[in-house]
C-alpha cells in the first residue's frame, strides 16, 4: 500500500492535469468547430492509474470510478443485513475506504515457499523464501506473517538468499543466543 501523503499527492496532481486539459479543451472548442479535444488515451495517465491501482490493491477501480465517473461519492454495501454508506468525496476517505477494504491474502495465499534444509539453511527454525518482487507487492501481509509465526523470511533475488526477516522473538531465541555462546 502506498502512504496517505503519496496516494493524496498522485491524485491531486492527477485532478490538477485534468482541470488544466479541461481548460485547454474548453479554449480549443471556442476556436473551432467545437469537435477537438487534447489529451485522448493519455498514456502516462493509464500508466499512473496502473500503478496507484496496483500498489493500493484497487481491484474494484475505485480509483478510476472516484477520478472519472462519481457524482455524489457515496458507497453503500449490505453488511449483517444492514445498509452501510460511506460518503467518498475527501480523498483522505477515498484512501481509508481501500485500506480497510483491501483485498488480504490468506497465509497459504502468499507467495512464499519453504526453504530445503541442507542449502545453507540451518533447522533451528522454521524458514521459508520469497522473491524480492513478490515481497515487495505483499509487504504489508508478508511482514505480519513473520511477526505472527515462529519463520525466518529469506527474501531472494533469482533464487538467491539476500535479506533474511524475522520477528524479535526468533531473533532473541536463536541468533542473540548463538552470538553470546561464540563471544
Amino acid at each position: 500500500m502506498l502512504s496517505r501523503a503519496a496516494f493524496i499527492s498522485a491524485i491531486k496532481k492527477i485532478r490538477a492535469q485534468e482541470a488544466a486539459v479541461e481548460e485547454f479543451n474548453m479554449a480549443i472548442r471556442k476556436l473551432s468547430d467545437g469537435i477537438t479535444t487534447f489529451d485522448i488515451d493519455n498514456q502516462y495517465l493509464e500508466a499512473l492509474r496502473d500503478v496507484l491501482s496496483e500498489a493500493m490493491h484497487d481491484t474494484g477501480d475505485w480509483i478510476g470510478w472516484w477520478l472519472f465517473e462519481a457524482s455524489d461519492y457515496m458507497v453503500s454495501w449490505d453488511e449483517d443485513g444492514k445498509e452501510v454508506s460511506v460518503n467518498l468525496e475527501d480523498v483522505n476517505d477515498l484512501y481509508d475506504f481501500m485500506v480497510n477494504n483491501a483485498v488480504t491474502l490468506t497465509d497459504e495465499q502468499l507467495p512464499m515457499t519453504d526453504m530445503q534444509f541442507g542449502m545453507g539453511v540451518s533447522p533451528a527454525c522454521a524458514q521459508k523464501s520469497v522473491e524480492y518482487c513478490e515481497y515487495t507487492n505483499c509487504f504489508d501481509r508478508i511482514t505480519h506473517y513473520v511477526r505472527d509465526n515462529n519463520v525466518a523470511l529469506h527474501i531472494t533475488e533469482n533464487g538467491e538468499s539476500q535479506y533474511v526477516l524475522m520477528n524479535t522473538k526468533m531473533w532473541n531465541q536463536h541468533i542473540s543466543r548463538s552470538s553470546a555462546k561464540e563471544g
